[in-house]
């Protein structure tokens, strides 16, 4: 999705990817909520996992409202932009703004 972005934003999205690269990897699921987690016999279990990836933990703890650093905080935000980008233009918009506004650069039109 990022060719299809300005490149200002773009640029931002990478940077902010590249800020966490050194943090821990590993599976991410990518789309942590209650409404994912199912009680069974054997316990919860957690469902929906078509986003998941091999991607910095940060972003499943950012999900979950842990503690994050602004990097890590800021990562998750890129990568909802970068996910709503095509199929929910007007939320990723929305979300650009304040991501570039908190960069110091102009807001996205």
């Amino acid at each position: 999705m990022l060719p299809a972005m300005p490149r200002k934003l773009a640029k931002a999205i990478r940077a902010a990817f590249a800020d966490v690269a050194d943090t821990p990897q590993g599976v991410v699921h990518g789309d942590l909520n209650p409404g994912n987690v199912i009680v069974t016999n054997e316990g919860p279990a957690l469902v929906d996992w078509d986003e998941s990836r091999h991607d910095a933990l940060c972003l499943d703890r950012v999900a979950l409202g842990l503690p994050a650093t602004r990097a890590e905080r800021r990562a998750a935000l890129a990568w909802e932009i970068a996910c709503c980008w095509a199929p929910e233009p007007e939320r990723a918009r929305s979300l650009a703004r304040g991501f570039i506004r908190s960069a110091g650069a102009a807001p996205i039109p």
